[in-house]
Order: structure tokens, then C-alpha cells, then sequence
């Protein structure tokens, strides 16, 4: 979100850069597109394809119905919304149900809970993000590269504050640590 219109402005011109509301519906369906692929992945080794088989219909016949009653009011981004709106109404949902009735036997709320603390997280740190790179002017090579040192500090300590005692950075601290000792064993030799 913070690095596209700087790249786009360096790498094309000024004339090729999307509306900020473009920019933001098209992060926020990469962001819901990210979240749903360990969902999926999930829901592809497990076999599952039969219970969601009308989902992609149902999906496609949404995409395309909010999209064409969208742009005649918001143009381009209303064409991104209707995406966004018919993956919302189909996929997020229906994919994590699949999973938790059919393989898990569990309730899926549980999920959806996470899912939504989640959101709101990323929500936050976007947010903090985006107002300490709104203090970036200037030339777009300049900002591009602010932006970028911004975006890879900020985020990664607020994300490694909000998770640090939790059991899943835990193990991917442990995970990590493994990795680095055998990459620096592995160069000794």
C-alpha cells in the first residue's frame, strides 16, 4: 500500500498511478487472498473439493453482479469492491466451514474469531504504518526508499510486540533458529 504509487511513479510516471481508494482495495484483496491460502491449502490436501463445488459459481455470478452495479457509481475501484464483496460472501467463509465440519469435526467459530483479531492487528499496524509514511515527501526514488525502511521496521516490531508470547512465534523462533545453526554449521564444514 505505502510502496506501490512511489514504484509506479518511478518506474512508469506519474500519469499511471492509481486513486489512493484503487491502491487500498486492491491491498485489501491481496491482504484477504494471503489470508485465505493456508485455508486452502489445507482444503486441497485433505481431499475436499466436493463440499465448496458451487462455491466458485456462486463466486463468479456475485463478482460479476456487484462489480457491473458498482462501476456505473465508483468506476475502476467499484469493479475491485465487487471482487472483494463477492470473495467476502463466498470463499473467506465457506472454505474455513468446509474444513472445520467435514475434516476437523469442530465448530468453526473458533476460527473466525482468530480470523477477525487477525484483521484488526493488521488493521492497526497498517494504520501506524501508513501515518509514519504520510510524513514522507519529496521525489519518488527518496520516498520509495523511506517508505521502504519504514515498512520493514515498523510492522515487523509491532507484529513481533503483539505476538512475541504466543505459541505460535514461539515455534517459528524455534523453527528459525534451527534453520540458522544448520546454514551456519553447514558453512563451517
Amino acid at each position: 500500500m505505502e510502496l506501490l504509487d512511489p514504484f509506479v511513479e518511478l518506474a512508469f510516471g506519474r500519469k499511471y498511478l492509481f486513486q489512493k481508494e484503487i491502491v487500498l482495495i486492491l491491498c485489501i484483496n491481496f491482504f484477504i487472498n494471503g489470508m485465505r491460502r493456508a485455508v486452502l491449502i489445507f482444503k486441497e490436501s485433505m481431499g475436499l473439493f466436493w463440499y465448496d463445488r458451487y462455491k466458485a459459481i456462486a463466486e463468479a455470478i456475485l463478482n460479476l453482479v456487484i462489480s457491473v452495479l458498482l462501476v456505473t457509481h465508483f468506476g475502476v475501484a467499484g469493479v475491485f469492491a465487487g471482487t472483494f464483496c463477492s470473495t467476502v460472501l463466498t470463499s473467506v467463509w465457506v472454505e474455513p466451514y468446509v474444513i472445520y465440519k467435514y475434516r476437523l469435526k469442530k465448530p468453526v467459530i473458533g476460527f473466525f474469531v482468530k480470523y477477525v483479531r487477525y484483521l484488526g492487528v493488521m488493521s492497526v499496524v497498517w494504520g501506524i504504518t501508513e501515518f509514519c509514511c504520510n510524513f514522507v515527501k519529496g521525489q519518488a526514488f527518496l520516498v520509495l526508499i523511506c517508505r521502504l525502511g519504514i515498512c520493514l521496521v515498523i510492522p515487523n516490531v509491532l507484529l513481533w510486540f503483539t505476538y512475541k508470547r504466543t505459541e505460535e512465534w514461539k515455534a517459528l523462533w524455534n523453527l528459525l533458529k534451527r534453520i540458522a545453526g544448520k546454514v551456519f554449521a553447514g558453512g563451517k564444514r
